[in-house]
């Protein structure tokens, strides 16, 4: 196993690590797909560590494989990205077209929320990506609105 001298620790301990590595657990029946997910969330482990400046060591015996703590950014995140993934979910089941009011207003305020929380979190991509989205959506609004006028 690998150790990085330091304080923050990685679990080893998947039926992966258990039956031998890769070829172990082909002999029980464990997928390859199994054991390429277990080295990635290992070196993901590795590669966050690093990144944060923190040690790595070898801990077998702990218990919680990727214990994470998540914040208000976090959660505000979720709950934008959600809002998104529900207009996206709805409109591939035909319950909403996408000129519809409430696919607008989801994707806007999906938008906007992960848009806030990528702020939040200084990560650039994220902001140019949501504030793209939250850009198009409020156009769709408006359009929407300037139809409605029109009608009136």
């Amino acid at each position: 196993m690998r150790s990085i001298s330091g304080s923050l620790s990685l679990i080893h301990h998947s039926p992966i690590h258990f039956f031998g590595g890769a070829a172990g657990a082909r002999k029980v029946g464990i997928s390859r797909v199994g054991a390429f997910w277990s080295k990635v969330v290992n070196y993901w482990s590795i590669l966050k560590c690093l990144v944060e400046r923190k040690g790595v060591q070898d801990v077998s015996s702990d218990t919680t494989p990727l214990a994470m703590e998540l914040t208000f950014v976090d959660y505000l995140g979720f709950s934008g990205v959600s809002l998104i993934l529900l207009a996206f979910f709805l409109n591939l089941r035909k319950m909403l077209d996408t000129e519809h009011l409430v696919y607008i207003l989801l994707n806007l305020v999906g938008a906007a929320l992960a848009c806030l929380a990528s702020i939040l979190m200084e990560y650039l991509p994220f902001v140019l990506l949501e504030g793209v989205w939250l850009l198009v959506s409020a156009a769709a609004l408006r359009r929407k609105y300037r139809r409605w006028r029109l009608v009136d």
